[in-house]
């Protein structure tokens, strides 16, 4: 692209009445593709470039986005990506100044499953390696956090201490789609699991996810009746024919909808440690692993509204979590809104509903007058208190007074 039709492309956004508040600068250059290092050869060479066209934008002053944010394209990393992308971040970040007026590192996070069959076939996936599946989830946001957020905090903590970099997770998902957990309930979970860590790194401040409308590889709300027609593995769909439902959530957009509500007007966010009653244990998601099975989040605004979000990711309903809410959070009844289904193999085709059908989630809502909720097996259990509604007095004399 070039800078002056990005500027005419923000000038008509004025037009329209939509303000402009964040500016990502490019997508994915650390990538190997022949386009992206011809145009940049190095990441110097991307900086430079950001550098230029920051300055030339901020100086035009654009009425709708002259508090305008900026992000440059960061990366994660691993032992075996290649050496652009590798160093690409750490390159970056020594090179860049306060004075650039960078407000922010863009981070996408692709999780490999592991569980691709590289022979090109489906691979059907069962219980066992359901929990390897969801165990990736969090050794691999652990290597996100030691790794790219490490490098991003340490240059905070140094150079850039006068002006620290945010960090805006633009795009996750899983990365493969050779397994058959696409576009079933376990994908939502996972989907949900990588969300939720990105609220143990504090400088994470905006957390996007790849598609709004899509399919159900990666969208959250399906565009079409054949969200899983040009998707090569998937769950089981039914019989013969199949429809997903037109504008109705995925299997992500339904996990995601729980921790967005559970979010909504946040002003602290506290992980929740869960302790164990006397004699009892909460297991692991694999054997030997530090990740627990149940993973949850606190909130609460200014109001003074509290909500809870709680992952149980054991799908054995044999095993009964009974969760034990402390005095002194919510007073009186509280209510609970919890998604599961009765068969992770299935593709799940729309929003969850309240019988939870052939390949579909099941939604509970209910109240508890104790303390106490049942975690179903497989679930996300979204608990709060409905507030009282505002009362408005309106008279037939008298719109309004001064």
């Amino acid at each position: 692209s070039k800078l002056t039709y990005e500027i005419a492309s923000t000038y008509r956004l004025g037009e329209v009445n939509l303000p402009l508040n964040y500016i990502e600068l490019g997508n994915e250059f650390y990538l190997n593709d022949d386009q992206y290092k011809e145009v940049f050869p190095s990441v110097l060479d991307y900086l430079n470039k950001s550098r230029e066209w920051i300055q030339d934008y901020r100086s035009i002053q654009i009425p709708q986005s002259t508090n305008v944010k900026f992000a440059v394209v960061g990366s994660d990393y691993g032992a075996e990506v290649p050496g652009r992308r590798k160093l690409w971040l750490k390159t970056l970040l020594d090179n860049i100044s306060p004075s650039d007026g960078i407000d922010a590192v863009t981070v996408h996070d692709y999780i490999g499953t592991g569980l691709s069959d590289l022979t090109g076939n489906c691979l059907t996936v069962g219980s066992n390696q359901l929990k390897t599946y969801l165990n990736k989830a969090f050794k691999d946001g652990q290597t996100l956090r030691t790794n790219t957020f490490a490098d991003i905090q340490a240059a905070n903590q140094g150079h850039l201490s006068l002006e620290p970099l945010e960090i805006w997770l633009t795009e996750f998902n899983n990365l493969d789609d050779e397994n058959s957990y696409i576009g079933t309930w376990p994908h939502g979970l996972f989907n949900a699991a990588m969300a939720l860590q990105y609220l143990e790194t504090p400088e994470v401040s905006k957390v996007i996810t790849h598609t709004m409308l899509s399919d159900g590889v990666f969208g959250n709300i399906f565009e079409s009746t054949a969200g899983f027609d040009n998707i090569a593995c998937h769950g089981t769909l039914p019989i013969g024919s199949y429809t997903t439902r037109k504008g109705e959530f995925t299997a992500l957009g339904n996990a995601l909808n729980q921790i967005a509500l559970a979010l909504h007007n946040a002003t602290n966010a506290k992980k929740i440690e869960f302790t164990p009653q006397a004699g009892s244990n909460i297991p692991s998601i694999t054997p030997g692993s530090p990740y627990p099975v149940l993973y949850g989040w606190y909130f609460e605004n200014t109001p003074g509204e509290r909500q809870m979000i709680i992952l149980n990711l054991d799908f054995n309903i044999a095993q009964q979590y009974n969760l034990t809410i402390p005095t002194g959070i919510f007073t009186g009844t509280v209510n609970y809104d919890q998604i599961f289904t009765n068969d992770f193999q299935q593709a799940i085709l729309g929003n969850a509903t309240s019988t939870g059908g052939p390949n579909e989630i099941q939604l509970l809502t209910n109240t508890s007058a104790g303390n106490s909720v049942s975690l179903s097996a497989g679930s996300i259990t979204r608990i709060y208190q409905e507030q009282a509604p505002l009362q408005l007095k309106l008279t037939d004399n008298e719109i309004c007074v001064g």
